[in-house]
């Protein structure tokens, strides 16, 4: 998703979903894109999409990334702030993001 085309990346996660409803990066991927595209898309369903992420890998630093950014486009500052707490519990500190997380508290 870094040539910023969500329009495209959003059909094409959604049909990864119908084969693999369960597949837990494919759902935090189509979130992600839910809410980056300007204005975001549909935030709304973007917190769907996180909660069936976390609830497969609630570890993941790509996922707790991603229910960070959609917790805020929601404008849930209170469950954008368990998720940092969350992930500065379970990401090594040697991880490559770790200090992004500890500048997000």
């Amino acid at each position: 998703m870094r040539t910023k085309r969500y329009a495209q990346a959003i059909e094409w996660l959604e049909t990864a979903l119908e084969i693999q409803p369960a597949h837990p990066l494919c759902a935090a991927n189509l979130a992600y894109a839910l809410v980056l595209t300007d204005p975001p898309r549909d935030p709304a369903r973007a917190l769907g999409y996180v909660e069936q992420a976390l609830a497969a890998v609630p570890n993941d630093p790509t996922v707790l990334e991603v229910a960070y950014v959609v917790y805020r486009v929601n404008n849930q500052p209170q469950r954008a702030a368990a998720i940092v707490q969350r992930a500065l519990q379970v990401i090594p500190q040697t991880h490559p993001g770790y200090q992004m997380w500890q500048g997000r508290q």
